[in-house]
């Protein structure tokens, strides 16, 4: 799955001198929510890649228990906890406010939201600004 992820996202990474980095085990498989997965983890991606310059986006994944967290990590501008307050909140709103001078409308998060209620999973979002940005995602197996 990463690796059609990021053959479509590479060219983007590309252009910004930003690597990519597949940190799954082979072995770890998904069985159920493949293409709502997928395109969760697309959004991330492209999240991560928009708010980074010349920098890497890793993702890892692990079991534990029942369930598998898997993690986008970027080395971008970060956020505040306020940005990520309203990130959170149940009634996100969509802005197309200019952030750190990156223009966004937010869609990319309610879409992932929508995928994360559809799969039953949680994201949690841990961040420093100018510093970067993980973004957990656990769900179950």
């Amino acid at each position: 799955m990463l690796t059609h992820i990021f053959s479509v996202l590479n060219s983007m990474a590309n252009q910004k001198k930003i690597e990519l980095a597949n940190r799954v085990e082979p072995e770890l498989q998904v069985t159920q929510f493949f293409e709502p997965l997928k395109i969760l983890i697309y959004n991330l991606v492209t999240n991560a890649i928009h708010f980074s310059e010349k920098a890497d986006i890793t993702i890892q994944a692990s079991e534990n228990g029942n369930n598998i967290t898997i993690s986008v990590s970027d080395e971008g501008s970060g956020m505040t906890p306020e940005q990520i307050k309203n990130i959170m909140a149940d009634q996100f709103i969509v802005s197309s406010a200019n952030v750190d001078n990156k223009k966004g409308n937010g869609l990319g998060y309610l879409i992932i939201k929508d995928l994360l209620k559809m799969m039953g999973a949680q994201i949690q979002i841990s961040s420093e600004k100018n510093i970067g940005t993980t973004v957990y995602v656990e769900l179950p197996k």
